[in-house]
């Protein structure tokens, strides 16, 4: 039998998250949450929703930031979380069922659809877990400390 201390391997991949790159991050498959969608207003909130229940379909870990905050801290917000990839709903994209996708590792933005985003995740999560958060941010336990 095999053990493996979880705390080292925790602490390595912590160190390797921000060699050669601007940002930290953690490997696809560890991330807590793979995308997070940005609707601009209320309005696009039920675009998103769609969205994201087409993702998750597709065992794709994916949340919406529906608080009511301006999309700076939204972003921000993503940032602190560290999440992988953080798509942008607004008017264009309500319109073209694509999201413009902020990726983290990267540091650029793209316009990306939805099957693109499923591939892009996919590729690089052969553990496949499921969410086990609400889908609305405004619906999950609120943390002061973070």
């Amino acid at each position: 039998m095999t053990r493996v201390n979880v705390n080292y391997l925790t602490y390595y991949f912590l160190t390797q998250s921000f060699k050669g790159k601007v940002y930290p991050t953690l490997p696809m498959w560890m991330s807590p949450i793979q995308v997070r969608i940005l609707p601009v207003g209320r309005e696009f909130l039920e675009d998103a929703i769609k969205i994201a229940e087409e993702l998750e379909s597709r065992d794709i870990r994916v949340d919406i930031d529906d608080l009511n905050d301006g999309l700076g801290n939204k972003i921000r917000r993503a940032g602190k979380e560290w999440i992988p990839l953080v798509g942008v709903l607004g008017e264009r994209e309500a319109k073209t069922l694509s999201l413009t996708v902020k990726i983290r590792e990267e540091t650029e933005q793209k316009s990306l659809t939805v099957e693109e985003i499923a591939s892009m995740v996919l590729t690089s999560d052969p553990v496949k877990l499921k969410r086990n958060m609400p889908i609305l941010l405004s619906r999950r336990p609120k943390l002061d400390y973070l």
